[in-house]
């Protein structure tokens, strides 16, 4: 009768074990490269976009800054001196972000915010909070009016009880 060997062949002098190690290391080594080289191609994709956003938000508040300063400029010339005082405040505070925003790079920008949340984490959430409540306020009231409509219909034959 045949018997089962109990251990597998060897090849040039080798168990299966060892024969498989070196492949199994190369692919692996490969694997890490490759991985290696995707993060790095999104993160300089990534980087890229956020810049490019980034610039276009500095923009933005630039002319928000644009507004305000005209804006306090009309309230003191009509004697309004206290209002237009503070909306001079929030420009100037809107032009210092704006101009932050435009000389510092993405991954500066993502330190110093990372290094503020540890210093502020009770601010850094309650902020976090209130802009998730605006988001969501924006959203539900840019909801166009055919979506809630349809959310409100009543199903052909129910009734109300």
């Amino acid at each position: 009768m045949n018997s089962i060997p109990k251990q597998p062949p060897k090849e040039n002098g080798k168990g299966l074990g060892e024969a498989l190690a070196e492949p199994v290391q190369e692919l692996t080594q490969q694997g890490k490269e490759k991985l290696a080289s995707l993060t790095g191609q999104w993160r300089n994709d990534m980087e890229s976009n956020l810049g490019q956003r980034k610039s276009s938000v500095a923009d933005s508040l630039g002319t928000v800054a644009e507004t305000l300063h005209e804006a306090s400029e009309k309230l003191q010339a009509n004697g309004n001196d206290s209002l237009g005082s503070y909306l001079r405040h929030g420009q100037q505070l809107i032009e210092q972000f704006s101009g932050y925003l435009k000389e510092k790079e993405v991954p500066q920008i993502a330190r110093d915010v990372r290094s503020y949340a540890h210093r502020n984490p009770t601010l850094m959430v309650g902020g976090l909070f209130a802009l998730g409540f605006m988001a969501g306020r924006f959203l539900r009231s840019s909801a166009p009016d055919e979506v809630q409509t349809k959310a409100l219909a009543i199903p052909d034959g129910a009734t109300w009880r």
